[in-house]
């Protein structure tokens, strides 16, 4: 089997590909540039690639959030969205990252970053995973105590 081989097997069974996806394995990540010239797969966003006739899944900002900014973890907003808690749809992904971390150079999705220290960051997160990619998000009781609190302290 060829690396082209086995990155078009790869991306079909993660929907999602990145350069780190395909360096990790000891593939060169220009064939990612060289399948997407050829048609083989299509640029989603910025260094993310999925087969040509992938659907775009219903929560595909998320997923893509969580594969470019590998310590992001979806809160707040839009994790009371993915819940499916209250009717509130965010035009930005809200996310939190470990304080003192780099911001992410983003243009798509448009990002709210929260920082979060220690265990007010680590705890309580859930890694759901399905055919298109995996979300790192806060627990239902993690994202209704957050926002709760982030309520309280708002007004």
């Amino acid at each position: 089997m060829t690396q082209t081989d086995q990155i078009l097997t790869l991306a079909s069974s993660q929907r999602l590909l990145c350069a780190a996806d395909v360096r990790a394995r000891g593939w060169s990540p220009q064939l990612l540039l060289k399948l997407q010239q050829a048609g083989r797969l299509q640029r989603v966003a910025r260094g993310l690639y999925s087969l040509p006739d992938t659907e775009p899944s219903e929560h595909q900002s998320l997923i893509e959030v969580c594969q470019r900014v590998p310590k992001a973890v979806i809160c707040l907003l839009s994790a009371l969205a993915y819940h499916e808690i209250g009717t509130q749809l965010p035009h930005e992904v809200w996310v939190a990252l470990p304080e003192g971390t780099q911001p992410p150079a983003l243009d798509y999705p448009q990002l709210r970053i929260t920082r979060l220290r220690g265990p007010a960051y680590s705890e309580g997160i859930t890694t759901i995973t399905d055919q298109r990619g995996t979300i790192r998000i806060y627990s239902v009781a993690k994202t209704l105590l957050t926002a709760s609190s982030f309520a309280t302290r708002l007004g």
